[in-house]
């Protein structure tokens, strides 16, 4: 061509270059190529059909799609890749996505406001790698069925990711390379999997029901900071029986209401347990902060902190209601391995409060011991100087 003052034009195409050696393809001087291609918009990435894959491989090579996908008929699946911008997303969301084993879905430029938007009839499944590869973007997977991601599986982001869903079964790998984890669900939130599904992130992974409850059924592997939230005042977070949840770092439960059958726990860090408006152990189950230096922090900003059944603590506990007070109701037993230290103007004991180390409880502008119930350990009263007087209640046992 010549030298300069060319300008090359393709709508809804490619540009292609051919040569048959190399320095064949020479451009100098103020030439201009340009590529407009009207986005392609998928309703599937269901890449176990054939016909989907078929599709993808077709606007794959009218380079209207980046990657490469073909059908492996020996498997009965796609393989390959497919690139994926966040304006090729049907605004209706896809029908289905179901990524195969030797499948990978990039994302590019995929803002909040663009999110990756599935609404099927059929459960997510991510046998394959599903990745968000552009900096400053903030990836959001937001489907109307459960996610899940198998043991070959990998949800990847660079930054933050975010996955709206009702609930997610999770025994792969789910990462943030350089932000948050966040999973939520807009009516409750049911978290699945098995022992090897892992949170990976330098930052923190958040489990949160908006609305209803938040049920933790599996272990996970989270190498951070974690953080179990309900929002609403009747949500409650469960963990099932025989479920242990042990992030490496500090762990954080944000409840009015948390049902423990099994034990919340952080390898290195605090177990801290907050009710904005209150807390009621339900059941505590084990809490353990057993690191030197950590410990279990159950606080009640406002309200009360209550505890209807036993709680059993590895570790220094301190109990705060600062605003409210600390009911232990009948038949409750309040244990630790360690110190346990109580902040209130108000103890109502009507269970057994039985620390391996010290009792130390506090008042705030006083402090008053009620009920029935039993300190097990010698315990050291404390509270501000002439400001309102202990009060005990004469049927309060210490021991």
């Amino acid at each position: 061509m010549p030298a300069s003052n060319n300008e090359v034009t393709s709508i809804g195409g490619a540009v292609v270059f051919y040569g048959n050696n190399p320095g064949a393809i020479n451009v100098s001087g103020s030439n201009q190529f340009n590529v407009t291609t009207p986005a392609v918009v998928l309703n599937s990435l269901d890449l176990y059909d054939f016909t989907v894959v078929s599709n993808i491989s077709t606007l794959q090579s009218q380079g209207k799609i980046g990657g490469s996908l073909s059908w492996n008929a020996g498997l009965g699946y796609g393989q390959g890749n497919v690139i994926l911008q966040g304006n090729q997303v049907s605004p209706l969301g896809f029908t289905a996505v179901q990524i195969s084993p030797i499948a990978t879905v990039t994302g590019q430029n995929f803002p909040s406001n663009e999110p990756f938007l599935v609404k099927s009839a059929i459960p997510v499944l991510v046998n394959g790698t599903i990745q968000f590869t552009t900096a400053n973007s903030n990836p959001v997977i937001t489907s109307n069925q459960n996610v899940t991601v198998n043991s070959s599986g990998t949800i990847f982001s660079l930054t933050d990711l975010h996955i709206n869903a009702p609930s997610l079964t999770n025994s792969g790998t789910i990462q943030a390379a350089s932000g948050d984890i966040t999973v939520s669900g807009a009516n409750g939130l049911v978290v699945s999997g098995s022992g090897s599904g892992s949170y990976q992130t330098p930052s923190n992974t958040n489990f949160v029901a908006v609305s209803g409850n938040l049920v933790m059924n599996a272990a996970a592997s989270i190498n951070g900071t974690a953080t179990l939230s309900t929002t609403s005042a009747s949500g409650q977070v469960q963990v099932a029986p025989g479920v242990t949840f042990s992030p490496n770092l500090d762990l954080t439960v944000n409840t009015a209401n948390l049902l423990n059958q099994g034990t919340l726990a952080s390898t290195s860090g605090n177990v801290n347990i907050v009710g904005a408006a209150g807390v009621t152990l339900t059941q505590a189950g084990v809490l353990s902060a057993a690191n030197a230096g950590a410990q279990v922090n159950i606080t009640a900003t406002a309200g009360n902190v209550t505890f209807a059944s036993n709680m059993s603590a590895i570790g220094l506990v301190a109990i705060t209601a600062s605003a409210g007070n600390v009911v232990v109701n009948a038949a409750a037993l309040i244990s630790s391995t360690q110190n346990m230290n109580i902040l209130t103007p108000v103890l109502n004991n009507s269970g057994t409060i039985n620390p391996t180390g010290l009792l130390n409880i506090t008042g705030v502008n006083g402090l008053t011991v009620i009920g029935s119930g039993t300190l097990n350990t010698p315990p050291t009263l404390r509270w501000p100087e002439a400001v309102v007087p202990l009060s005990r209640h004469r049927t309060t046992s210490f021991k």
